[in-house]
């Protein structure tokens, strides 16, 4: 069924725009109308700042406390540092108290072995480990080596071996009764220790002659039979460097880099 459309008046049509002509239905409202906003005009505005209008951004600021933490170090060389030492000022002392204390309360380690003789041994300690401690009299005779001995072994209580080579010096005063009894002294004096005792002998030199060949050779024997009267141990060396130039210096009496390893070697040998 078809609606009539009604005819309204041409008067009532002008005074009403919202009505379509065409349709007689009220018109849509045009895009191009105006707006119940402020227009803007067709011609881009310059940006004007307003006056007397100030902008206040509300900042938060963050408070980050700073330390040195190589204060309590420069404090205590005294320098004047400007860092804040956040610590307590008892703290960093304290710390570098507990410091000294860790590095000098460190034990050292004490030797196991020890060895005390002539000129003959002064190369002998880097031949051995920290367990070894080689103590080097170049000037004492056998005589001053009694006096002092216990002394010398008292400083190093843990002490498991007790090594004497000693004679050298004597023997150049060619007095062998002399050195016999200042060795029966010797050997007496150190019978008494708690830790092995072991009497080295002497070194047979070459190219010196007969006559010191046949002291050397006498007082090695006396000291082999001396020590098993005391029970003593010997170390015997007179047959190991016997005829073996090599193995010395170009004076025939102190040994070289080689007679040195082979003299610790023996030593070693020994006393293990």
């Amino acid at each position: 069924m078809r609606v009539s459309q009604s005819v309204l008046p041409a008067a009532e049509l002008t005074a009403r725009p919202d009505i379509n002509n065409e349709t007689d239905w009220p018109a849509l409202a045009s895009q191009t109308a105006a707006s119940t906003s402020t227009p803007l005009s067709a011609q881009a505005q310059k940006w004007t700042s307003a006056k007397g209008r100030s902008i206040t951004k509300s900042q938060t600021q963050f408070h980050v406390e700073l330390g040195n933490r190589f204060t309590p170090l420069l404090n205590d060389q005294g320098s004047g540092s400007n860092e804040v030492n956040t610590q307590p000022s008892g703290t960093a002392k304290t710390e570098s108290a507990s410091g000294k204390q860790k590095l000098h309360g460190r034990p050292k380690q004490q030797p196991h072995t020890l060895i005390v003789g002539d000129v003959s041994v002064k190369d002998a300690q880097k031949m051995f480990s920290s367990n070894v401690k080689v103590i080097c009299l170049p000037n004492d005779t056998v005589s001053d080596l009694a006096d002092k001995i216990l002394h010398i072994v008292a400083d190093y209580p843990h002490l498991k071996n007790v090594v004497i080579h000693f004679g050298l010096n004597d023997l150049a005063k060619e007095e062998s009764e002399v050195l016999k009894q200042d060795f029966t002294h010797l050997l007496k004096t150190v019978s008494c220790l708690l830790p092995k005792v072991f009497i080295s002998g002497p070194i047979s030199p070459v190219r010196k002659g007969d006559l010191k060949f046949s002291r050397i050779y006498s007082l090695n024997k006396f000291l082999s039979s001396a020590c098993a009267a005391l029970s003593l141990n010997f170390i015997e060396n007179f047959p190991i460097f016997w005829e073996r130039g090599h193995l010395f210096r170009a004076d025939g009496l102190c040994l070289n880099k080689a007679g040195v390893k082979l003299f610790t070697s023996n030593l070693f040998y020994f006393t293990i």
